[in-house]
C-alpha cells in the first residue's frame, strides 16, 4: 500500500515538474516569434479587407507556394491568388477574419504556426 502511495505521489510532482516546464517553452515567446504571428495577423486583416494588394506584400509570389484547401491544390501565389482567393473576396462583404490563439514556433529557417 505504502508503495502505491509514493508511486502516485512521484508520478503527481513529475507531472507538475514537467507541465511547467512544457508551459513555460510555450509561453515564452521569441522577438522572431511575435513577427511570425504579426505577419498572420496582417494577413487576416487584408482578408477582412479584402485587400489583395496587401496579401501580395505578405505572401511570397514564388511558384513554390502551394496550397491545399476544399481537396484542390493552387500551386504557386499567382493561382492561388486568382483562382481562389480573388473570387472568394468578392462574394465577402463586412467580413471579420481573425486568427486567436496564436502559437508561433521559429527554428533556424523554418517558422510555423498553429491557431483557431
Amino acid at each position: 500500500m505504502n508503495k502505491k502511495i509514493i508511486f502516485i505521489l512521484a508520478a503527481i510532482v513529475l507531472a507538475g515538474i514537467f507541465s511547467s516546464s512544457f508551459y513555460e517553452n510555450v509561453s515564452a515567446q521569441t522577438s522572431e516569434e511575435k513577427r511570425v504571428a504579426d505577419v498572420l495577423r496582417q494577413n487576416a486583416a487584408a482578408f477582412a479587407a479584402n485587400d489583395l494588394a496587401a496579401m501580395d506584400k505578405i505572401w511570397s509570389n514564388g511558384a513554390d507556394v502551394t496550397v491545399f484547401e476544399s481537396g484542390y491544390a493552387d500551386y504557386g501565389w499567382t493561382d492561388y491568388r486568382n483562382h481562389h482567393l480573388a473570387p472568394e473576396m468578392k462574394e465577402f462583404k463586412n467580413t471579420k477574419y481573425e486568427y486567436t490563439d496564436i502559437k508561433a514556433k521559429v527554428s533556424g529557417n523554418l517558422a510555423y504556426e498553429t491557431m483557431k
